[in-house]
């Protein structure tokens, strides 16, 4: 094999080698001191890989290297058990209409983005700059995009159990208040410190899991609370995320941030009210 590129970072290097695995390129990522990396490619494919580098090494935030990360890291052979249906049935069951909604939305928006990526990242992604563009939708629309299968499915799990159960609880309205203001705010966290490249509905399912376990504490008897399993896997998760050792490259700064503001609007005072 032939020495193509090297990375001064490992992870950047692996990122972009599973890449070139889920295009079907050979290579091969072997490591270096000081956290380094070479890259070997096979020569029939090497003015392929060549090109691909250059851009990756220009735009390593790319939504589509992050797509193929997250598609390697579930496994091919994974079987689902016949118990599944029944169970996503009871979580369908236990949604309403704004969460059935914003389901719908994100399926849309990702097969369109697998048609006309490039037209609808200029439109939805946030802004490069600020500048007029304050009171733009572009701060709410990241939150519908999604880069891979497994991103979308993972998102759209936590959010119609959580969202399902706060819809039920306190109403359709209350749930589109704290959508717009849990996505703006955690996109605009993740924007001022990493730029616009990100989307996902992962900064507000954060503000959902911080919601349902401190309104849940408040009021236990109510149907809105957090699993416990669900609490520590998230805070994990975002741990992981800031210690820089997951798989992919995560909007860390909209998970914290939403799981902050969750918790904050869960402190507003609630009247007794009765599941819908």
């Amino acid at each position: 094999m032939i020495a193509i590129a090297q990375f001064t970072n490992r992870r950047d290097a692996q990122i972009f080698a599973d890449y070139c695995e889920a295009k079907g390129w050979q290579v091969k990522v072997e490591p270096l001191g000081d956290d380094k990396a070479v890259l070997y490619v096979s020569a029939p494919i090497l003015h392929l890989v060549h090109e691909e580098v250059l851009h990756f090494q220009q735009h390593p935030t790319d939504p589509r290297y992050q797509a193929a990360a997250w598609q390697l890291a579930v496994p091919k052979d994974l079987k689902l058990p016949k118990s599944i249906t029944p169970l996503f049935r009871r979580i369908w069951q236990g949604t309403g209409p704004l969460t059935v909604l914003v389901v719908a939305v994100c399926t849309l928006l990702f097969v369109l983005l697998q048609i006309f990526p490039q037209q609808l990242l200029n439109e939805l992604m946030a802004p490069a700059e600020a500048d007029n563009s304050w009171f733009s939708l572009r701060w709410l629309t990241p939150a519908f995009l999604h880069f891979s299968i497994e991103h979308l499915a993972f998102n759209l799990l936590a959010w119609m159990i959580y969202a399902g159960r706060m819809e039920r609880q306190l109403g359709s309205q209350f749930l589109l208040g704290f959508l717009v203001v849990t996505a703006v705010t955690s996109n605009l966290l993740q924007w001022l410190a990493t730029g616009p490249n990100f989307g996902g509905l992962s900064g507000v399912c954060f503000a959902l899991f911080g919601f349902a376990w401190l309104y849940g504490t408040r009021y236990p008897k109510q149907i809105l609370h957090a699993e416990r399993t669900d609490l520590v896997v998230s805070l994990i998760f975002l741990a992981l995320g800031f210690a820089d050792m997951l798989w992919v490259n995560t909007a860390n700064y909209a998970h914290l941030g939403g799981f902050v503001i969750g918790l904050v609007l869960a402190l507003l005072p609630f009247p007794a009210t009765k599941p819908r």
